[in-house]
């Protein structure tokens, strides 16, 4: 299920820095990467459901 954005903003807000990792292992749809690098962080994510696997390669490449 998807995490809600201002739960992903309280916590990053909180302990994201400009330049960070994140490793998400259940990536879904990849809001918390496309969030990550729109900060200026560095992501890296993985999901074994296809279906959700492209969506998260769809979002992702929105913002490269």
């Amino acid at each position: 299920c998807p995490f809600p954005k201002k739960n992903l903003d309280y916590i990053l807000n909180k302990h994201f820095k400009k330049e960070n990792f994140v490793l998400d292992p259940f990536m879904g749809t990849a809001n918390l990467g496309s969030e990550v690098i729109f900060r200026g962080g560095f992501f890296i994510g993985y999901e074994i459901e296809e279906t959700f696997y492209k969506l998260a390669e769809e979002n992702l490449t929105k913002m490269l």
